[in-house]
Formats: structure tokens, sequence, C-alpha cells
């Protein structure tokens, strides 16, 4: 006696990458942990409300096959995310130098500076000289926004190349490399 044949099996459709890691892979236990602590930390200046209200936000965007880089974009700096007057992050296009004066001023907000910080060079200037600049103006107040390897290499993620753009800092001026 011989067994029925098996029905024929259907392959499965071609999965890419993404849909693989959405499907199969979620961050662990431990990751989301670490994620609210680091969260908590840098949202502690806005109160445990808006604190809280922004860590539940970055954390339900952390499905799976999502980083914790792109959770924190997402919930961060989506519709929902930032509030007047309550920023943490800045969200400038590499070319868009007059978004960083205005980002600015929101980070001095919370920092509790009252004094107004303007871009000296105008939109003629570079989006990492500005930064730079801006850095400049507020050391001296007591709140440092940029480490001064800001000044050795700016890294900047933008939507438009699709991954990341350095540039050399050191001179102002540099050179830009995608990487």
């Amino acid at each position: 006696m011989t067994a029925p044949p098996e029905p024929p099996v259907e392959e499965d459709e071609n999965l890419s990458d993404a849909q693989i890691l959405k499907e199969y892979f979620s961050a662990s236990t431990q990751a989301k942990q670490a994620l609210r602590r680091f969260l908590t930390l840098i949202t502690a200046q806005l109160g445990t409300e808006e604190s809280q209200r922004l860590t539940k936000l970055v954390i339900s965007h952390l499905g799976r096959g999502d980083t914790t880089s792109e959770a924190i974009e997402s919930g961060i700096l989506d519709d929902e995310g930032q509030r007047r007057g309550k920023w943490v992050l800045l969200q400038v296009d590499w070319k868009a130098t007059e978004e960083v004066e205005w980002q600015a001023n929101e980070l001095l907000t919370v920092a509790g500076i009252n004094e107004t910080w303007h871009l000296q060079g105008g939109t003629r200037t570079t989006v990492p000289r500005a930064l730079l600049e801006f850095s400049s103006w507020v050391k001296p107040r007591g709140r440092p926004f940029a480490s001064s390897r800001l000044r050795k290499r700016c890294v900047l993620r933008t939507a438009d190349v699709g991954g990341k753009i350095g540039r050399d800092c050191s001179n102002g001026e540099g050179s830009w490399s995608e990487s």
C-alpha cells in the first residue's frame, strides 16, 4: 500500500527584505526599555505629561522591522509629535537653511533661554554652518546643543538623498560625501 500523493505546495510569493523584517522580527523588550529610558532622558525638560506623551508616541511607532531611529523620527517629527514651545529635535533639510533659525529658537524656549537667536548669514549660508553658528551662540548661555565633534564632522540625514550625507565642518566649508 502506498501513501496518497501530497497536494502540490504552492511556492510562497517572493518577499522583500523589508516585508520579511516587518513580518518576522520585532524590537526586543530590552530595546524598548532602553528606548523608553532614552526618551525619558531627552524629554525630561518638557515636564512629565509631555515626556510621557512623546515616549508613548515613539514606542507606538516601533513596529516589526522598524528601527529605534525610525520610531524616534516618526514619533517625534510627525504631525502629532513635537508641539510649539516643547521641541527636543530639529528636522532640517540639508538645503533649507531658512528652517534652522525658527527651529533653533524652539529649542531655546524649552531650554529656558529667553533670548532669540538670529542667523547672521541668512539663507546664503549652509545648513551645517548655520548649526555651528547656533551652537557657538548658545554655548556661552549655558546650554551647548552640539559637542565639539560637530565642528569636525556633521552628519545630516536627508530624505532627498536617502541616506547620510557627511560634511567636514572643521573649516566651515568642507566637502560633501555620501555614505
